[in-house]
């Protein structure tokens, strides 16, 4: 064999090497970069069932609920989680801390922090993108939602769906910027929206985080 064949057979062996090296490299970025996309983009889930013209999930607990403090709308609806599943730290302030990022001048949380924080904290959820039935599927099964709503750049907030009236087209909710306070009645949430009130505010003009929503899908406790 020349030297010109064994250069030739050499060169080809390199150039195969490298396809695979080069396929297997992109391969594992498109991968990882798919993953990522799925980390940051809500997902979508389906509601199959009948669902009844109205639901209400009654909450009573003795211990009333502050105002948020500014910019802890997110730390608050999980306290109110963790009150309605008798979670022992109900914190919002905690919660609010150690959800939100360590740096000063960012305020407020994202959503996949958000479900990061109630995934490590004994809950089994993810955020999604969805419409009125697709709440309302959790409501039946007596499972908080929290949703994000806000007006595009000027304003975001997190509240928490507890109940809807079909007939009445009214949605009930607890707003971490109101004070919840215990009474003798079982109470549904301190806020009520008209479904059109709702649907403007939930489409919050942010093009990926539009119609969002976090349900309570709690795993319980460990001993």
């Amino acid at each position: 064999m020349n030297i010109k064949k064994i250069l030739s057979y050499t060169l080809s062996a390199i150039s195969y090497q490298n396809i695979l090296i080069i396929t297997g490299v992109l391969f594992v970025i498109i991968s990882a970069g798919f993953n990522l996309f799925n980390y940051f983009m809500p997902q979508n889930e389906a509601i199959s069932f009948d669902l009844p013209p109205s639901h209400y999930i009654s909450f009573y607990d003795s211990s009333p609920i502050a105002k948020q403090s500014p910019y802890m709308c997110a730390g608050y609806s999980v306290s109110f989680l963790k009150q309605y599943y008798n979670y022992i730290d109900s914190s919002g302030k905690r919660s609010y801390r150690q959800m939100a990022y360590s740096l000063p001048m960012i305020n407020g949380v994202p959503p996949f922090r958000l479900v990061n924080y109630l995934n490590k904290n004994n809950f089994n959820t993810d955020f999604y993108r969805g419409n009125l039935r697709n709440l309302f599927g959790h409501i039946v099964n007596d499972r908080p939602v929290i949703v994000l709503v806000g007006n595009s750049l000027n304003w975001q907030h997190y509240i928490v769906l507890l109940g809807y009236d079909v007939g009445e087209e009214k949605l009930y909710f607890y707003d971490p910027l109101k004070p919840y306070l215990p009474s003798n009645d079982y109470l549904i949430g301190n806020k009520v929206l008209s479904f059109d009130e709702f649907k403007e505010v939930w489409a919050n003009g942010l093009p990926i985080y539009n119609h969002l929503y976090i349900p309570a899908n709690f795993v319980g406790l460990s001993d």
